[in-house]
């Protein structure tokens, strides 16, 4: 039997896959598990009503410039 148990699933809205829109979204374990209509077919521990709204994926870039950080630090950046 396949686990289709989730987190949360992200509905009532537009959701962006990066490549196409779709309704809905469902989440387990901090990844994207299902999209659309197999989303929707989860049994999840929250749903998020979107309102309408848009979800989309985002990522955060977190990196340095070594020279630029240890001169800010030495007060001359």
């Amino acid at each position: 039997m396949i686990d289709t148990s989730v987190e949360v699933i992200f509905t009532g809205g537009v959701v962006w896959t990066g490549t196409g829109r779709t309704s809905a979204l469902a989440v387990r374990g901090g990844r994207v598990h299902a999209v659309g209509a197999a989303a929707l077919a989860c049994a999840a521990d929250e749903v998020v009503d979107l309102a309408g709204g848009f979800l989309m994926p985002a990522f955060g870039d977190g990196h340095a410039h070594p020279v630029l950080g240890g001169l800010e630090r030495q007060g001359r950046g």
